[in-house]
């Protein structure tokens, strides 16, 4: 009788804490996103405001979504796709911050330029922990 119940895995040390800096990568997403656009609405005229504003919200809506799902995907045991998904997430998020920060370069962003892209640190090294790890359940 023993080979026929499925036994329930809970989520190693290892998972929990890469997926736990999957859920941080997510919090600074929103942070940068909220940073970014109420930066956006203060310096700019209406025109370019509306695609700058609309272009923010979807990169930080498919980054925040798929921090979450690829945290959610390392806890329930499937590493590897988890992992992809928050390196992909990560990277979504610093290219944000990096073209806002970098190449348009407003003013008000500069006290924040040199430190502020540490906030997607705990993302791509979800997904870097996830990777290096490498076992598919």
């Amino acid at each position: 009788m023993q080979g026929t119940e499925k036994s329930k895995k809970s989520p190693t040390r290892l998972a929990v804490i890469t997926a736990f800096l999957g859920f941080i990568g997510a919090a600074d997403s929103i942070l940068i996103g909220f940073y970014l656009l109420s930066t956006i609405s203060s310096i700019s005229n209406i025109q370019d405001q509306g695609f700058q504003s609309w272009t923010i919200s979807v990169a930080v809506a498919i980054a925040l979504l798929a921090l979450i799902y690829g945290s959610y995907l390392i806890l329930k045991g499937h590493t590897q796709k988890g992992a992809k998904i928050n390196v992909t997430g990560g990277i979504i998020s610093a290219l944000i911050y990096i073209y806002y920060s970098a190449f348009s370069q407003p003013k008000i962003l500069d006290w924040l330029n040199p430190a502020g892209i540490v906030l997607t640190i705990p993302a791509i090294l979800s997904g870097a922990i996830g990777l290096i790890r490498g076992t598919e359940n």
